[in-house]
Order: structure tokens, then C-alpha cells, then sequence
């Protein structure tokens, strides 16, 4: 006798379009985050005269670290939008 074999559900097209949406704006967002960071170091730089882009550095790294941040607390929690 054969078993009867059981068809996954269908993803709802709503869901898949939230995940989607979700992981595209945690995207812009590390970029964004980053771009705004670094241009304030490059402003901030170029204000003051710096010699060496000391500013750009530190604010880009800075921005980097924010944007990591970000994308932990956005995407580790599957829970929340």
C-alpha cells in the first residue's frame, strides 16, 4: 500500500514579499548609515584642513560599526519587522 506523500504548504506571497522587503531596506541601510558617517569625516576633514584624513577614517570606521549594529539587531530577531 502506498503512503499518501503530504505537499508542503505554498509561502504565502505576502511573506515572501516582507522578507524580501526586509533584507532590501537592511541593505540601504548599511550603506546609507556608512555613506553618512564617512561624509561627515570627509566634510569634517576638509573644514578643518586636516593633513590626513583623520576624521574620514575614524567616522567611516565608526559608521561601519553602527551599520554592523544595525543589521544585528534588524536581522537576528526573525520576530520583528
Amino acid at each position: 500500500m502506498a503512503v499518501p506523500r503530504k505537499t508542503p504548504p505554498k509561502p504565502d506571497p505576502e511573506d515572501i514579499m516582507r522578507e524580501y522587503l526586509r533584507y532590501m531596506t537592511a541593505g540601504f541601510e548599511v550603506i546609507a548609515c556608512i555613506m553618512i558617517f564617512a561624509g561627515a569625516g570627509y566634510g569634517l576633514d576638509r573644514w578643518l584642513q586636516t593633513e590626513k584624513p583623520w576624521f574620514l577614517l575614524f567616522l567611516s570606521l565608526l559608521g561601519c560599526a553602527a551599520a554592523l549594529y544595525l543589521l544585528i539587531r534588524k536581522l537576528g530577531n526573525p520576530s520583528k519587522p
